[in-house]
């Protein structure tokens, strides 16, 4: 059970660190538009995906900072609870021991009940997160199947090193996607006969390539299952999708060899045939699409990030050194806050001085009640 019980608080704290990651993301995106780069778009996907890296490297970023305040700040509490106890002791919360004591506790109660499968509601609600857990899993696997006949039906027309150019019959729109050794771009047979939309087609996908979309895509739907039910993964998934378009084509137009007309008309040509055509070819994961093409409220999304990206098109802005020199400061500045909220939300201390004196408080406390209650302090 201990394995278990490990395996729950780090999927806890997994929860707790996403969460308050992209807090502090969209607080630190908000400042950056403030200073007037709000259409710095590459700066933004760069410090979403290193927010979202910090996220994920956030264990090793408690330790290294627990490790680091240990030796400068000895016998100070790095985490809440420990803090928290503290504050307790030194008379800073008004509270009843017992109270405060099971408040603290809370976190480690749940993780028992649930390892423990401790009541009927908590049995319950195990049962549906395995279900839809296992829902979930099964809908990633039943498009990545999908994805694998779409490249085996396939034919490769260009291999340049580890990437292979392929034309489909069914795509619908460009795209780009990989494998476990290889690399692929798929471009509907039809854009054999429109040399331009090809061209620009072709080029946004290789960008896409060179700053290794697709394999953000691919940790985003494996990690899919395991978040199903947080929103704030699909909000980082989201914005991942919109920023990395909008820096992509920025980076395409920089290079100043497509006209930002010719662009902008690409996509809406590209647009106009995938709503033409009939044939369905399911959802593709884990790819990068040209263009996301889908329906009903998926439909609508894709339409207002159609349109923000024509308007960055039209007003096309090439990333100055003061993006570039924005980064790392904030990067690290947000990092930092990143890893101090990790260390807070590790477990407590079980057996330091401040633990033991607490537990001594709630054991004369609760002898006090029993005593003044009439009751007998036998076993106690």
């Amino acid at each position: 059970m201990p394995q278990i019980s490990a395996f729950v608080e780090a999927y806890i704290d997994a929860n707790i660190i996403l969460t308050a990651a992209f807090a502090v993301l969209c607080l630190f995106r908000w400042g950056i538009r403030r200073l007037g780069h709000g259409d710095a778009h590459l700066l933004h996907l760069r410090l979403t995906e290193g927010m979202l890296a910090a996220a994920i490297a956030s264990p090793l970023l408690a330790y290294g900072f627990t490790m680091v305040g240990s030796r400068l700040f000895p016998g100070v509490p790095l985490n809440a609870t420990d803090f928290a106890v503290a504050q307790f002791l030194d008379g800073h919360l008004q509270m009843n021991a017992v109270e405060f004591e099971s408040l603290i506790g809370i976190r480690r109660s749940f993780v028992e009940d649930v390892v423990y499968l401790n009541g009927t509601y908590v049995q319950v609600g195990v049962a549906l997160f395995g279900l839809c857990f296992a829902i979930s899993l099964a809908g990633v696997l039943a498009e990545v199947i999908r994805l694998r006949q779409l490249i085996r039906t396939s034919f490769v027309w260009r291999r340049f090193g580890r990437v292979d150019l392929r034309l489909s019959d069914r795509a619908r729109v460009p795209f780009s996607t990989r494998g476990l050794i290889r690399r692929h771009i798929v471009i509907p047979s039809s854009y054999l006969a429109q040399p331009e939309t090809l061209k620009i087609a072709l080029a946004h996908e290789l960008q896409h390539m060179r700053r290794g979309d697709t394999e953000w895509e691919v940790f985003l739907v494996i990690s899919r299952p395991l978040f199903f039910w947080n929103p704030v993964y699909f909000a980082w998934k989201h914005q991942l999708e919109v920023l990395r378009e909008l820096a992509c084509d920025s980076a395409v137009l920089e290079r100043r060899v497509i006209t930002p007309r010719a662009y902008a008309d690409c996509l809406l040509s590209v647009c106009r045939q995938a709503i033409t055509e009939r044939q369905k070819t399911g959802s593709l994961a884990p790819r990068v699409p040209f263009l996301d093409i889908g329906g009903a409220k998926a439909g609508r999304r894709n339409q207002a990030t159609l349109v923000r990206r024509m308007t960055s098109i039209v007003a096309a802005r090439s990333g100055g050194a003061t993006d570039r020199c924005l980064f790392w400061p904030v990067l690290v500045v947000a990092g930092f806050i990143v890893a101090i909220g990790a260390t807070a939300i590790q477990r407590h201390g079980d057996w330091s001085h401040d633990r033991l004196m607490l537990s001594t408080v709630v054991n004369l406390e609760r002898m006090e009640i029993r005593a003044n209650s009439g009751l007998s302090l036998d076993g106690f």
